[in-house]
């Protein structure tokens, strides 16, 4: 016969145990064995004989001020002893100090007034005897897993060395995503046959990237994006392939060319191919710099999701700032985007950029580099050659991460358009 787990309630006035005992059978019934005593000595006493008859305590009520032991002692000590027991103190009488030291040394599950509030005190035991059955739960399987690791032990030469082909395999798979991802962006060449002077810094932070760069010519029109999707890694690099289709699709295949109607369908087609109107939870999207350059008419259109662009002309700096939302991620399908228009009867240095130099922390005060540091880096080099620009690029970031690690995927392009 299986023995009922009991609640001790521990007062040295009766009428307050009378009390407990009336509103614990009231509330919970028969289902516990309520068990009183009237000084910290006795309750311990009473908890022993109950251990060595069989008995679960689960719960101890105490008041703090009795005789010979005050409550924060009693508890202590049965803490000792049953260190798994919830313990409360109900007293209107404890000082911080005796509350202060059941809590650090008897492990204080809650301190109650009296008099008590009856809803209160009851859901205070309810909750405190939950959490003693999930920490018995908690402890059986412990002891469970323990047992299960002593049996594991001999295995673990074996899984080590399956789990490092696996690891090895996954590398590989990675690698081979890279590869892939690699063959998608424009090669060096190509890069320089449509912007000749030009330099391209992408430093992915893993293996592969969230950030990618897209060129495309045809009649008069050049066009190149810098592009940032969701996460970095392998999420990121699902994205950047999905990206690169649907604005491939857009400008090759549809022949669309100002860069707001190509953000505008970008927005619908990735909801479209993410199901993102029908799986809201589904908050994937991408932020991009997108720019075409007319050399017919001797003007760069550019929109822009979030990635603004910043271009110097004559010596004077300017900013096109993006708008202030991504692509995809939302529900709503109709987006319209900004276009700006820069004339290029002038030449101008143009730099299209994602997120991740500046906000790359480093630096003495361990900050993020910030758009302003990156503004004023650009100040400072636009003049000088872009093989040059690329080094300066490079060193800066590097001198300012120093023991830092990258935070996220980097991607900074300068184009000299004359």
């Amino acid at each position: 016969m299986n023995k009922k787990p009991v609640i001790l309630c521990v007062d040295d006035e009766k009428i307050v145990l009378d009390s407990l005992k009336a509103e614990l059978r009231g509330y919970f019934g028969d289902k516990y064995l309520i068990e009183t005593a009237e000084s910290g000595d006795d309750a311990l006493d009473v908890y022993s004989d109950l251990a060595i008859d069989g008995y679960d305590v689960l719960l101890v009520i105490s008041d703090y001020l009795m005789p010979k032991m005050k409550g924060d002692d009693f508890l202590i000590a049965l803490h000792q002893t049953a260190p798994h027991i919830v313990k409360i103190l109900l007293t209107g009488q404890a000082n911080l100090e005796g509350i202060t030291n059941a809590v650090n040394h008897a492990n204080l599950y809650r301190y109650l007034t009296k008099p008590w509030e009856k809803n209160d005190l009851l859901l205070t035991i309810e909750e405190g005897i939950k959490s003693y059955y999930k920490e018995k739960a908690l402890e059986e399987k412990t002891v469970e897993l323990l047992n299960m690791n002593l049996m594991l032990e001999k295995k673990v030469e074996e899984r080590t060395k399956e789990l490092q082909v696996k690891n090895q395999n996954i590398q590989s798979s990675i690698n081979y995503a890279k590869r892939i991802q690699q063959a998608l962006l424009p090669t060096k060449e190509q890069m320089t046959e449509l912007f000749p002077k030009s330099f391209v810094f992408y430093q992915p932070k893993d293996i592969v990237s969230g950030d990618f760069y897209w060129i495309y010519a045809v009649n008069q029109y050049k066009v190149i994006a810098a592009i940032d999707c969701t996460g970095h890694g392998v999420p990121g690099a699902f994205m950047t392939l999905i990206t690169h289709a649907i604005l491939s699709n857009i400008v090759v295949e549809k022949e669309i060319l100002s860069p707001d109607k190509v953000l505008q369908l970008l927005h619908k087609e990735v909801i479209k191919v993410l199901k993102q109107d029908v799986h809201s939870h589904i908050r994937d999207g991408l932020d991009i710099a997108l720019c075409v350059v007319n050399d017919a008419k001797k003007i760069v259109e550019y929109a822009g999701a979030k990635n603004e662009v910043v271009y110097f002309q004559n010596h004077l700096l300017h900013t096109l700032e993006a708008d202030r939302f991504s692509i995809g991620g939302e529900i709503e399908k109709e987006r319209t985007f900004t276009k700006h228009t820069i004339n290029i009867q002038q030449p101008i240095m143009l730099y299209l950029f994602t997120d991740g130099y500046k906000d790359q922390f480093g630096g003495e005060k361990k900050e993020r580099f910030k758009t302003r540091r990156l503004r004023d880096l650009l100040q400072t080099i636009y003049t000088q050659e872009t093989e040059s620009q690329y080094g300066q690029i490079v060193v800066t970031i590097t001198e300012w991460m120093n023991t830092h690690k990258q935070i996220d995927d980097m991607l900074v392009i300068g184009i000299v358009i004359d």
